[in-house]
């Protein structure tokens, strides 16, 4: 059962809501136990936190499909921000229903352990490059990552959202893919000034 299958037996079997969000704005979305559980059902989400320089840093590229909300599992309630690349709708769950369907169906609790742990390995991935990585190595993986998301038509990637998803600033994002372009192994000042 891959992730479609999952979430359409989710659909079918568990009392849920809808969301729209326009392009270009911001939503909350509610995890725990007194929460939902998420599934993008068209469109496309980043989801982001504030820095301290109140600039944006992106945690997570959301498309078709995905279900988001599965560390909201646990007693504690989070909330996440995201931003709609594209006109995005969302189905939501009670997550307590959730856990109970799961409870009573063991392929769709496989399923969703399965969903859970490629989940959590693309996190770590993506923490490995985000602690490590050159800005460079930062760009690449965002691009190597939305050429695997199901992409909407209206969707289309400015600098201030590549740089909002990888937590740089535009004008770095700027120079950079000028300097790939343009074969210039020079690096950004942003890495530059690196200790």
């Amino acid at each position: 059962m891959d992730n479609k299958d999952l979430c359409n037996l989710l659909l079918a079997n568990i009392p849920y809501q809808t969301m729209h969000v326009k392009k270009k704005s911001f939503c909350t979305l509610s995890f725990g136990r007194d929460g939902y559980v998420w599934i993008m059902k068209k469109g496309l989400l980043l989801c982001v936190r504030s820095m301290e320089d109140s600039r944006y840093k992106g945690l997570g590229i959301y498309d078709e499909y995905t279900l988001m909300g599965i560390g909201g599992l646990r007693e504690e309630t989070r909330h996440m921000t995201a931003y709609a690349l594209g006109n995005s709708t969302l189905s939501f769950f009670s997550t307590k229903e959730v856990l109970a369907f799961l409870g009573k169906n063991n392929q769709a609790c496989y399923a969703f352990m399965l969903n859970m742990s490629t989940t959590l390995l693309g996190a770590w991935n993506d923490l490995e490059i985000n602690t490590l990585g050159t800005l460079e190595e930062r760009l690449q993986a965002f691009e190597k990552l939305v050429a695997g998301k199901t992409l909407p038509r209206d969707v289309n990637f400015s600098e201030a959202v590549m740089a909002m998803s990888i937590g740089a600033h535009p004008g770095s994002i700027s120079r950079l893919r000028k300097q790939l372009k343009g074969g210039k192994k020079e690096a950004p000042a942003e890495e530059r000034q690196r200790p």
